[in-house]
């Protein structure tokens, strides 16, 4: 049995048995020797009353030898000198033969006393001889014998096995119950113990007993003790644990763990994009099978080799996308962490574009301001007339210079800086309508049909001077691109739409002027960006900078919004969604 309770119930019982093996054969042969020894002792006795007896003559001898017999219920016998049998009490004399070679009867002759134990053929059983040797009056040598049975011993030493086997068996179950009371004792404490440790293996609450014995009672307390700093070992792990997850699966590099069989163990979200499948749905998988970018699976194969690798690769997605890849031997695999290079490779090279972008609108009005210059001093017989109009040009390019600067600063304080202007609560259906109000006065909106649909009241709150600088670049340029396309001829239209829509103010600006026929509407709101293909100018000619659409995307988004360009059958739509207070 491999229980407690059965190995301590075979204990007992095993004990029992031993105890009455051990005591079982001494105390049979012991008793056996007693009383063989008690018996041989009355043996002896009688047969000295029967040899006194027998010393006194020959006179009513048998009947004196019958009434002893009668009385001491042994077997006598009395044999003469010669072996002859003179009187037996079991048997008639006269059958019986001579017993001169009897061990007893031999002993007696010689020694005047003798004893043994041998198997009776005439009674056809063991019997135990005790012989005396006696004397009568006349001189003639007599032994007396006397034999006892050994079948009375037999059967006293079975009813003694028999009520010693009674005890045993009565022994044996008072043992048994004795020791499934104390192993019920002793089990049930520990086989709480067991269910409350197997609670605490499921992540369950576990319940140790308060009760049993000392040595148990203090076992379960620092079982208890042992299990609440587990459980709080645990739970500090777990919670570590999430942390360690959370803070993975937040961070902006993508990150793989594998196993040494390279099989991957752990993949963040935003390591996604380079997956097949879902981070969770590729754990445990070979990393072959689940990585889409071959430099990767070869990023951790050297790695597993050297130790430590690094890679820089490309992915040919819907746009080209660069990744750098760092990999670090682990005890149990590799650790690989990819950082997207993409938008920082994007943003130096609109650095770059940038600083060639400025130079160049920067360019433009200092080469008019120099050749104007230069036309002043080179000329002497110039006008008065001339001069001031070379003198105009030089403080016309003097102005678009600071026009780009003040405008290049705005940007840069929008994309980095806090908002210099306060919020205030403002309507946008007024801020719309001065809007339109002032288009009217521009010289270059005199033929457009300018239309609005305006809600009643638009409430919002932002930075009033922002929200018109960005919506004024918008009716601006529509105005423009009309006046681009039209002239000063009938035929343009300009329509503003305001309305609320799911929780937002929808405003939509349309015009139909030359529109971005092929212009690429997603870097529309980029820093140098016109509207028009043609970015020179001729001569002194008025125009933008690409930075209106810029400078109105920054501030839009400022205010929790979105802008979107769309090309229509003719000209443009523009559309802005500003959340509702």
């Amino acid at each position: 049995m491999k229980t407690l309770r059965g190995r301590l119930f075979l204990f007992v019982i095993a004990t029992v048995l031993l105890c009455f093996l051990l005591a079982w054969f001494p105390l049979a042969g012991l008793v056996r020797e007693r009383l063989h020894a008690k018996a041989a002792s009355e043996l002896d006795l009688h047969a000295q009353i029967i040899a006194a007896v027998v010393s006194e003559g020959p006179t009513d001898l048998v009947a004196r030898l019958d009434t002893l017999q009668s009385l001491v219920q042994d077997r006598i016998t009395v044999i003469d000198s010669g072996g002859k049998v003179l009187y037996d009490s079991g048997i008639a004399a006269e059958r019986l033969d001579n017993h001169r070679d009897r061990p007893e009867i031999a002993r007696a002759l010689t020694a005047g006393q003798g004893e043994s134990v041998r198997y009776s053929r005439s009674l056809g059983a063991d019997q135990l001889y005790v012989a005396r040797r006696s004397e009568g009056p006349d001189g003639t040598l007599y032994v007396v014998r006397t034999a006892y049975s050994l079948a009375s011993i037999d059967e006293t030493l079975n009813l003694l096995r028999r009520r010693l086997l009674t005890a045993l068996l009565l022994s044996g179950l008072l043992a048994t119950a004795v020791s499934l009371w104390i192993s019920s004792r002793l089990v049930r404490p520990l086989k709480e113990i067991e269910e409350a440790a197997r609670s605490l293996q499921e992540g369950g609450k576990a319940r140790f007993p308060s009760d049993g014995p000392e040595e148990i009672a203090t076992l379960a307390s620092t079982l208890k003790t042992m299990a609440s700093r587990l459980k709080e070992t645990l739970a500090d792990l777990e919670a570590e644990r999430t942390d360690l997850q959370l803070i993975l699966e937040n961070l902006p590099v993508g990150v793989v763990v594998t196993d040494p069989e390279g099989r991957l163990r752990f993949a963040n979200s935003s390591i996604a994009p380079l997956l097949r499948d879902t981070p969770e749905k590729v754990q445990g998988h070979p990393c072959q099978g689940v990585l889409r970018v071959p430099e990767l699976t070869a990023l951790i194969e050297e790695t597993d080799r050297s130790g430590r690798a690094e890679a820089t690769f490309l992915v040919r997605d819907k746009s080209p996308l660069l990744f750098q890849s760092q990999a670090v031997k682990l005890q149990g695999g590799a650790l690989v962490v990819v950082t997207d290079l993409t938008e920082r490779h994007h943003l130096e090279e609109a650095r770059k574009a940038f600083v060639a972008d400025a130079s160049h609108e920067f360019q433009t009005p200092l080469t008019a301001i120099r050749a104007a210059a230069e036309l002043i001093l080179s000329t002497e017989d110039l006008s008065e007339a001339e001069r001031h109009r070379y003198a105009d040009a030089i403080i016309e390019q003097q102005e678009r210079m600071t026009s780009l600067v003040d405008d290049l600063l705005l940007l840069s304080r929008l994309e980095s800086g806090p908002p210099s202007e306060e919020e205030a609560d403002l309507d946008l259906r007024s801020l719309l309508t001065a809007l339109i109000g002032d288009t009217r006065y521009n010289p270059m909106a005199a033929a457009i049909d300018i239309e609005s649909d305006l809600a009643a009241e638009a409430p919002f709150r932002g930075r009033p001077e922002e929200l018109k600088r960005a919506l004024g670049n918008l009716v601006d340029n529509a105005v423009k691109y009309i006046h681009k396309r039209f002239g000063g001829e009938r035929g343009g239209r300009l329509t503003l739409t305001l309305k609320p829509d799911q929780g937002e103010w929808a405003l939509s600006i349309a015009d139909n002027g030359i529109g971005f026929k092929d212009k690429n509407l997603s870097d529309l709101f980029e820093r140098f960006q016109r509207g028009e293909r043609d970015r020179g100018r001729i001569g002194f000619s008025q125009g933008g900078y690409g930075l209106g659409l810029a400078i109105t995307k920054k501030i839009i988004e400022g205010h929790g919004g979105r802008i979107e360009a769309f090309r229509q059958e003719e000209g443009a739509l523009f559309t802005v969604r500003l959340p509702q207070p």
